[in-house]
């Protein structure tokens, strides 16, 4: 009997200029993907607004921006038929959180993980959270590990895992991979979204 594929794409891309660029650039990631034949695209660590990194200059948190960002890239999933997840960030009773938002392929929120395990960097700039999530696109079940969560701390992939019986996430600014235990299925390195996409088996 044949497995079933999924085919998903990574945007690694460019930091962008301005948050309003952040938007643009990931509403063209998501044509693009789609086109490419991706059913699920993945973004960044914080890639709207923007990773607040030294030296990279963002303005402060802005809620309202936020809610517009997320429903402009709502409506591109919608339009294409695809389903995101979008490093974003975002204030939960005041503290500023790391996070990923899924998008589904109407458009709809999904949910959001927010980042568990900071590095010491961010120390000051977010704030830890709590709680870890699993998501569904069509078939496919998965949970998201953000950046270091995911090689510094192995038991927010595995985590992931058993939950989602499928397969684990992790995600940062400079790469995107995807994980199943011990088994590295996307490695770092495309440029765009189109040429990130990729298909792999589920069990």
């Amino acid at each position: 009997m044949p497995v079933p594929s999924f085919r998903l794409a990574l945007a690694s891309l460019p930091y962008p200029e301005s948050r309003e660029h952040s938007v643009a650039l990931a509403s063209q990631a998501i044509a693009d993907a789609s086109a490419a034949g991706a059913r699920l695209v993945a973004f960044p660590e914080c890639y709207v607004p923007g990773y607040r990194a030294p030296g990279r200059p963002v303005l402060p948190p802005d809620p309202a921006f936020l809610e517009a960002a997320w429903s402009s890239l709502g409506a591109a999933c919608a339009r294409h038929r695809i389903t995101a997840v979008v490093g974003t960030e975002r204030m939960v009773d005041g503290a500023l959180h790391i996070a990923a938002l899924v998008l589904g392929e109407d458009g709809a929120v999904l949910g959001f993980q927010d980042k568990v395990q900071m590095a010491l960097e961010e120390d000051g700039v977010y704030v830890a959270a709590r709680g870890r999530h699993v998501f569904q696109c069509g078939e496919l079940r998965f949970g998201v590990a953000i950046c270091h969560e995911g090689f510094r701390y192995p038991e927010t992939v595995r985590g992931n895992v058993p939950s989602a019986g499928e397969i684990g996430w992790r995600r940062s600014c400079d790469y995107a991979a995807l994980f199943e235990p011990s088994m590295d299925l996307v490695s770092s390195g495309v440029s765009q979204a189109r040429r990130a996409a990729t298909s792999f088996g589920i069990p």
